[in-house]
């Protein structure tokens, strides 16, 4: 059966390197390298990573993903 609108949603933990999801002091970075070379690589339309409390509810759009860190309260996403 094919899906018209189909959306790829990854679902992590830990947020990738370099993003507005694992700043922990001004511009210092703790997040994945793998998790940012593999959301490069085949572009999700969203990527959910917590972890990092300091960045709850930040958001970031790297080429086409939607990046966010939805916090402990979570967020309510259409696809």
């Amino acid at each position: 059966k094919k899906y018209p609108q189909k959306k790829k949603v990854l679902l992590l933990h830990g947020p990738p390197f370099g993003t507005a999801l694992d700043e922990m002091l001004k511009g210092q970075h703790c997040g994945n390298k793998s998790y940012l070379s593999f959301i490069r690589k085949y572009q999700p339309d969203y990527v959910f990573a917590g972890h990092i409390h300091e960045c709850f509810r930040r958001s970031q759009k790297l080429g086409k993903t939607v990046l966010l860190n939805p916090g402990p309260e979570g967020v309510l996403v259409e696809l």
